[in-house]
């Protein structure tokens, strides 16, 4: 199977460093794109990680696909915990950075840590570099792209950064591309934001030599070059009004299903504004909308049709340039048009003032900088409804697309059980019900469609390419492109669902979020539907058995200490290791040679988590704890799994960071130092371990320290 080339570039803006390690497992198993992102992150982000603290990490991907010059190639994908939605959310962006990451000779760039300065990161095919950039405070996207061209003389194409929105935490903040190509849905530029990375460069001569097959590349570049499909002249908008007439279109913050001015902001009215053409790289097809109004000098990208549906019939405005204001500023503050202006309609619902498109406007400047009632809508319409008093129009905490599901009850099916929420994206159940395929009307039968849609989405977004190209890259072709059947692809893109799926899981998430904020006829049923078709639990959670560890793990930054651990009448050896995405790593070796490791997130902490391999004497254990009886091991001895419970824990040495013993004892005193058991408690100690001689305990301990 085709796949991505190259290592993984981990860059931690805390400890400003750069490492490099070998994925090649990772990406012959996951194509590159969403997918390798998705692995790395179930396996690399810890379980309870804050989505804006130090812990969580983005990452930036590209795709076997982006080494072709065919068209419809010209996008990376972007992964990471969403500060929105609390789970795994990835979202992707065109433009034409995809082939100048490639060049720096990386598959997937991992961005860790917090720094505690604001930093530009500079990547090329030679290392890294942290360049410190206050100047760049509050700095919109454009002045980025202004700074990197003046201080690197590179182009915007080149880079990806995060406006004020980013930096104030927005939820839904944007990482933009090209100044006006946005990773946009689930509030990622929020994550930089808390990293305090302003943007990255990427430069270099080192692209991976991928041969991507040819038939179908040039056939497909050809195709995209000669059609004449209406989305080349008008993009997206060109079905506002089919869509509007026929289905529904949300009007004024789903008051209505049905905007009485659809003619003024749709298809016609963005192709009047449009003054040239523009296409993301290598892409023929060209369905980028360089707009202009002359009367106002706005000038911006667009509006798509999402962002006339969030910023005109959502708010009740009427004035296509309007639109283009507000579409203007989010991409120069740095946020999701979606969430942006859903936000916004719910404070025009709650104050009675849709179609006060110049309130909208300043609202949304507010929204960026957190300021006054902006600060509330900041945080999204699922924490900030009740204050405006207004119903909570979210999945998992992410705001509808426009795609309305009271109307396609199958896309309203995928809304429900995405694993990132209300995005139109992920499951895509609303072309089949546009077009006829599929009867709009009802739930029930739907399942297995949806889950095919949503495997293919994934492949389509690890590969990576362009959601609108599905007439031109067929299944077939997709398949002849990656050089392997489309059952395996859409075998891989059901392991990606999974993994994204138990992630939210180990983070608390079941079949109570799977919920709409209205009613569609069987839901229920037809959620459940969907579960089999999937081979989860009735309670929306993915089998332990089906997931596997398989992203590698980087260098320990700490490493050569032993926990002691008494248990019954024999002693066993624990190395800890510090991890990147365990905070511990612990591995137990006992007198036989029989060992077994683990991962944990904090010693002597409540809310540490298993890694996901760990056994467990039953499911019920899955949160895990270094202190009582409750912290439970096993090994194997043979013939069964034994249960281990440690009567104590000792770190020998301590490590930085811990200054004292990591646990208690299962009768409840506190060992509270190396020292304190060494010399007040030796004689005890002693008679515990009579099949272990001290002596032999010292010989062992030097022996495994000089292994080190």
């Amino acid at each position: 199977m085709l796949h991505a080339e190259g290592p993984l570039l981990t860059v931690d803006v805390g400890e400003r460093t750069a490492t490099r390690t070998d994925i090649d497992d990772v990406l012959q198993q996951f194509i590159g794109g969403r997918g390798v992102a998705t692995a790395l992150a179930h396996d690399r982000i810890p379980f309870d990680a804050a989505p804006l603290g130090p812990d969580n990490c983005a990452y930036l991907a590209a795709g076997p696909l982006q080494m072709s010059q065919m068209s419809f190639t010209g996008r990376m994908s972007m992964t990471g915990l969403s500060p929105l939605t609390d789970g795994l959310a990835s979202t992707n962006a065109g433009g034409y950075l995809s082939r100048n990451f490639a060049a720096t000779g990386h598959s997937v760039l991992e961005i860790a840590g917090e720094s505690d300065e604001l930093l530009m990161i500079h990547v090329t095919d030679d290392g890294v570099e942290f360049e410190p950039v206050p100047e760049l405070e509050q700095a919109t996207v454009p002045e980025v792209s202004d700074h990197v061209a003046e201080t690197r003389d590179l182009g915007a194409e080149h880079c990806i950064a995060i406006g004020p929105a980013g930096e104030n935490l927005v939820r839904y903040a944007c990482v933009m591309t090209f100044d006006s190509r946005a990773f946009g849905r689930g509030g990622l530029g929020a994550i930089l934001g808390a990293k305090n990375v302003k943007g990255v460069t990427f430069s270099g001569d080192s692209a991976p030599d991928v041969e991507i097959p040819d038939p179908p590349a040039m056939d497909i570049h050809r195709e995209a070059a000669t059609s004449d499909d209406r989305m080349k002249r008008q993009g997206t908008t060109g079905g506002t009004e089919f869509i509007n007439d026929n289905f529904a279109l949300p009007t004024r913050y789903f008051r209505e299903y049905e905007f009485e001015s659809a003619d003024q902001i749709g298809g016609d009215a963005v192709e009047e504004k449009k003054y040239k053409k523009a296409a993301c790289s290598q892409c023929a097809f060209a369905c980028k909308l360089p707009t202009r109004d002359e009367a106002s000098g706005v000038e911006t990208e667009g509006p798509e049709f999402e962002t006339v549906y969030s910023f005109g019939s959502s708010h009740g405005v009427d004035n296509i340039v309007d639109v283009m204001k507000a579409n203007e500023m989010c991409d120069r503050l740095g946020m999701d048009t979606i969430s942006a202006g859903v936000s916004v309609a719910a404070y025009l619902d709650s104050q009675d003032e849709f179609g006060n498109a110049e309130l909208a406007q300043e609202v949304t400047e507010k929204i960026a900088y957190r300021d006054g009632i902006g600060d509330l809508l900041a945080e999204g319409v699922a924490r900030a409804h009740q204050s405006l008093d207004v119903d909570n129009y979210t999945v998992k905490g992410m705001e509808f697309a426009a795609h309305d599901g009271r109307v396609l009850h199958g896309q309203g099916l995928s809304y429900a059980v995405a694993n990132r929420g209300a995005d139109h994206m992920y499951g895509g159940m609303l072309s089949p019900e546009y077009s006829g395929e599929l009867d709009p009307e009802g739930t029930l039968g739907k399942a297995d469609r949806l889950v095919k849609e949503e495997n293919h989405n994934v492949i389509r977004d690890s590969a990576v390419v362009c959601a609108f190209s599905g007439d031109y890259v067929t299944e077939d072709r997709l398949a002849q492109l990656l050089d392997t059947s489309y059952d395996h692809l859409l075998d891989v893109g059901s392991r990606v669902v999974a993994r994204e799926r138990h992630f939210n899981n180990m983070r608390g998430m079941d079949v109570e979020d799977d919920q709409l904020p209205y009613e569609i006829p069987n839901l229920e049923a037809a959620i459940q539907e969907y579960y089999e078709a999937r081979g989860w639990g009735t309670d929306g959670t993915v089998p332990e058995s089906v997931i596997e560890s398989v992203a590698p793990r980087p260098a320990a930054d700490w490493n050569g200490g032993y926990v002691w651990c008494g248990y019954r009448r024999n002693w066993c050896w624990t190395q800890v290791s510090r991890q990147g995405a365990f905070r511990y790593w612990l591995r137990m070796v006992w007198p036989d040679g029989v060992s077994i490791s683990r991962g944990v997130h904090r010693l002597g902490s409540t809310r540490s988590r298993l890694h996901p391999r760990c056994r467990l004497p039953n499911r019920r254990h899955r949160r895990d704890r270094l202190t009582g009886d409750r912290h439970t091991w096993t090994r194997w001895d043979g013939r069964r799994w034994l249960t281990i419970r440690p009567r104590w824990w000792l770190i020998w040495p301590s490590p930085p960071d811990i200054r004292h013993t990591v646990g208690l004892s299962s009768h409840g005193w506190a060992l509270q130092s190396v020292a304190s058991i060494v010399f007040c408690r030796l004689r005890s100690l002693v008679k515990r371990v009579r099949s272990a001689p001290y002596s032999r305990l010292v010989s062992s301990l030097s022996l495994d320290r000089t292994r080190q």
